[in-house]
């Protein structure tokens, strides 16, 4: 029989879903990768942001929401993983959730797309260097996004992918809790809390120093959401999950906007927020479906710089591009990422 969420009313411990897959992270993924490629519409499109990112900022924007949540739920979810299966069985899960559709993106881009967008002879173009490095970035260890004479008139000029950094600081914090895990540090609460807690606070003050964990210095906010959502995890059974908490939880961060405690309270309360509607709003399947959040977020960028054209509104630009991305999306899903999955568990 089909377990019905708590009320929206009641204080419910995050631990109580340990194991539950009737959840909406796969909803939440999707709108959040939804929500990039129509955030970058605007700049893409040299129009500045969208209307809802500039009442937000200089706080914060749209695609920051949605790339810090992607992150905050990763934490979660990844720190789960480790703790819930042997360590090489967590290595293979995310290796296969990041590569198969990375290499494939990358196969597309310089065999088929590069070419035929680049203002180069197919020749000229393949005997680059840059497409060569380009190809390095397969690895998902240093941010490689150009290619020779691609997207060089864009607004955003030779900037085949700028969303990959997300990607490869998503591979840095899968080893950082590799790293963790294995040293001990998931086995006493105290100490999690405590080396975690510690991680937030410098990270915090030494942000512009610490380039190892993000790909650029400002990138590192990102981490900072996954630490948070594994400290959920680490403390789930203290986390009680309610509904009008949650609705307070969206608007105290902007009783103190424009001060510095706004970023604080709005990682605590946003990642609150979407643990609230991943488990307690009515469920919504899309796992029967399908996946597709990964496959839009790493084509949005591509496809909306390929449809963009002088004098193109960012609506225009937002919608070709979804046409496009979505369809691309559920082929990687289908032909790539669920096959690799299957795979791991066939394995498993």
């Amino acid at each position: 029989m089909r377990l019905r969420p708590p009320p929206l009313l009641a204080a419910t411990p995050l631990s109580h879903f340990d194991g539950r897959r009737d959840n909406n992270f796969t909803l939440i993924r999707l709108v959040f990768s939804l929500a990039v490629l129509w955030g970058h519409a605007w700049p893409l499109t040299g129009s500045g942001f969208d209307p809802v990112s500039r009442m937000m900022m200089p706080g914060t924007w749209i695609g920051a929401i949605a790339v810090t949540g992607f992150f905050a739920i990763s934490g979660f979810l990844v720190t789960a993983s480790f703790e819930n299966r042997p360590w090489r069985d967590f290595v293979l899960s995310r290796v296969l959730r990041l590569y198969p559709a990375a290499l494939a993106f990358f196969a597309l881009m310089i065999l088929v797309l590069g070419p035929m967008l680049s203002t180069l002879g197919t020749g000229e173009f393949f005997h680059s260097p840059q497409t060569w490095s380009f190809a390095l970035g397969a690895l998902l260890l240093d941010l490689r996004t150009q290619l020779p004479g691609v997207f060089a008139d864009r607004p955003f000029g030779d900037s085949v992918n700028g969303s990959l950094w997300t990607v490869i600081l998503e591979l840095r914090c899968y080893g950082a809790v590799l790293v963790f895990g294995l040293a001990g540090g998931f086995r006493r609460r105290a100490v999690a809390n405590a080396v975690l807690g510690a991680v937030l606070i410098g990270g915090y003050w030494l942000q512009p120093y610490l380039p190892a964990i993000g790909v650029a210095p400002h990138h590192n906010r990102q981490f900072a959401y996954f630490v948070i959502g594994s400290l959920f995890w680490i403390n789930r059974d203290h986390v009680p999950l309610n509904g009008p908490a949650a609705v307070a939880a969206v608007l105290l961060p902007w009783l103190v906007w424009g001060t510095p405690l706004f970023p604080i309270v709005l990682a605590f309360g946003l990642v609150y927020a979407i643990f609230v509607a991943a488990y307690l709003a009515p469920h919504v399947d899309l796992d029967r479906i399908g996946d597709f959040s990964y496959g839009i977020y790493i084509y949005a960028w591509p496809i909306q710089q390929a449809v963009w054209r002088p004098t193109q509104s960012p609506w225009e630009n937002g919608l070709l591009a979804s046409a496009i991305v979505v369809p691309l999306s559920i082929a990687s899903w289908y032909g790539i990422e669920k096959p690799a999955l299957a795979w791991r568990r066939r394995r498993r």
